[in-house]
């Protein structure tokens, strides 16, 4: 699916029990190149609507391209099942529960990625690598978090820049296991009580 110039206001219904809204919907893997600024912004009143996003992947995202891609949901900005793969572009997802959520791994190797929200800026639930490119996460609620991983390993290497935000204390960048997270190969701790933290 390439991406030109895009302006997406609607969305489309799925799900049984629970029903979600999205502007865009994958079942399975979706590789997405980006030309010029693209923007999704949906919203609904209708009260069977549980949960509602800008992108919604039952599957893989791969993105690419030299384009830009704004996506947001009053739940998720964009919400992949599986990995979400940056090779290029510039991504941002904006929303309540996570600006971009994923719930395998995610691998960013050049271009700009970015997440904000009141709970979780980026969360990525099996880990993140990131060799290249920048990345920006902002918890912007009480108990938000930058930067998440709930089961995995958080790795920056090589010429990359990452920069993690939050209203509370600690909770920038969050490993579940404090010895999960490497810069450059080596054990990183984040300093302690620090509401912004850099890595370049």
């Amino acid at each position: 699916l390439t991406l030109n110039g895009a302006n997406i206001t609607s969305g489309y219904e799925f799900g049984n029990y629970y029903i979600y809204y999205t502007g865009i919907y994958a079942k399975g893997n979706l590789n997405l190149e980006l030309v010029g600024a693209n923007n999704i912004e949906v919203s609904t009143d209708a009260t069977e609507i549980h949960k509602v996003y800008g992108i919604y992947i039952d599957g893989n995202l791969t993105v690419s391209g030299g384009g830009s891609l704004m996506a947001k949901g009053s739940d998720s900005g964009i919400y992949v099942c599986n990995n979400l793969t940056v090779n290029g572009g510039s991504v941002s997802g904006t929303g309540t529960d996570s600006g971009i959520y994923v719930d395998d791994t995610l691998t960013v190797t050049d271009g700009t990625v970015s997440g904000s929200s009141r709970d979780y800026g980026i969360s990525a639930y099996s880990g993140m690598t990131v060799s290249g490119g920048r990345v920006t996460g902002s918890g912007e609620g009480e108990n938000g978090y930058g930067i998440y991983s709930d089961h995995g390993e958080i790795r920056i290497d090589g010429a990359s820049y990452v920069k993690a935000k939050s209203s509370a204390a600690g909770h920038t960048i969050y490993a579940y296991n404090s010895s999960d997270f490497f810069v450059n190969n080596l054990p990183y701790t984040p300093a302690e009580g620090a509401t912004e933290v850099t890595v370049e």
